[in-house]
């Protein structure tokens, strides 16, 4: 059984991982495969038809988490605890879910310290409890309560919502009250690792609109006041990539590359123009490859200036996801 450490407003945690808020999704996938033994499976779930319209979800079936992802920006929306029997939880090291403690209203009221009364959801049978980045939700009706139906457990008095058991638990960034307006937030800083992540990406055209490049809009981390440990910040930063740079002029704008890939062979040779008269050589064109900008630019081997740039979307299901 898992033991997580409930941070409102910022992440999910065992003793070995965390799962924060506005993390982006392959870093998520990354965390879950490197401790494939505390946590059993994995399913992703995504839409076919609209990929970036239906939010991505990881379910820990096995646990009980399920986490949701916006699906432009794939970043952690939404953290759902929807079986707490799977799990153990505390806040500031003091557990209120266990298989030996029982999450009542009153023992979660006494743990996180109310500021205002709880809510009724009469429409899905709840009663809730919202703070500040977490909800709590409460069934008016269970099997364990003897309620013969869910229309007799509201009529439960007020004094007596103390005893009822905690069923869902939801984190989430901003003080909302409905866990479906839930927004992804910018992305913590402690999730760059060094990296740039794009914003937006867009086409540089001519006057005679023939295309010249690329504009890159990206985030990356920045520390406040140089060296180890210092107080990092966010820096937006705009650069361009363009038909003819060399490799000194891209990495002089974007940094330098995730990896270089070599092509074994370039079969697109034969599109080029002249090809007959290229000579025969080892050497072949070369790829900058900037994964987290979504981004590989190819260089021509001879030249040493770039041909081609690729974009990428890391749409769930393609042979490329997360790659």
């Amino acid at each position: 059984m898992l033991e997580l450490e409930v941070m409102p407003e910022r992440a999910l945690a065992s003793s070995q991982w965390e799962l924060v808020l506005g993390m982006p999704l392959s870093q998520v996938l990354e965390v879950l495969q490197l401790h494939s033994g505390a946590v059993q499976t994995a399913l992703l779930t995504y839409s076919d038809q609209k990929p970036f319209e239906q939010d991505l979800s990881v379910d820990l079936n096995q646990d009980g988490v399920r986490l949701y992802f916006d699906p432009r920006s794939q970043r952690l929306k939404l953290i759902e605890v929807y079986d707490v029997t799977k799990v153990k939880m505390k806040y500031c090291n003091r557990f209120f879910c266990s298989s030996e403690i029982t999450p009542t209203v009153d023992l979660i009221n006494d743990c996180f310290g109310p500021t205002h009364p709880g809510e009724m959801d009469k429409g899905h049978n709840y009663y809730l409890l919202h703070f500040r980045g977490i909800l709590f939700a409460f069934p008016l009706w269970t099997a364990q309560s003897g309620y013969p139906s869910p229309e007799l457990g509201e009529l439960l008095e007020a004094d007596s919502y103390g005893s009822l058991v905690l069923s869902r638990l939801c984190l989430f960034s901003g003080n909302i009250t409905d866990p479906a307006e839930a927004r992804a937030p910018v992305m913590p800083l402690e999730c760059f690792h060094g990296n740039g992540y794009s914003e937006s990406v867009e086409v540089v055209r001519s006057e005679d609109g023939k295309i010249k490049g690329l504009q890159l809009k990206f985030i990356m981390d920045e520390p406040r006041s140089g060296g180890v440990g210092g107080e990092g910040r966010l820096k937006g930063l705009e650069r361009r990539v363009m038909f003819g740079d060399t490799p000194q002029d891209v990495c002089s704008s974007l940094g330098a590359p995730s990896k270089v890939f070599f092509k074994a062979e370039d079969k697109m040779r034969i599109h080029s123009s002249g090809s007959h008269k290229l000579p025969t050589s080892k050497c072949s064109d070369y790829f900058f490859n900037y994964f987290t900008l979504g981004l590989d630019v190819l260089f021509d081997c001879a030249t040493h200036r770039v041909r081609k740039m690729v974009m990428h979307n890391n749409v769930p299901g393609h042979y490329n996801f997360n790659m």
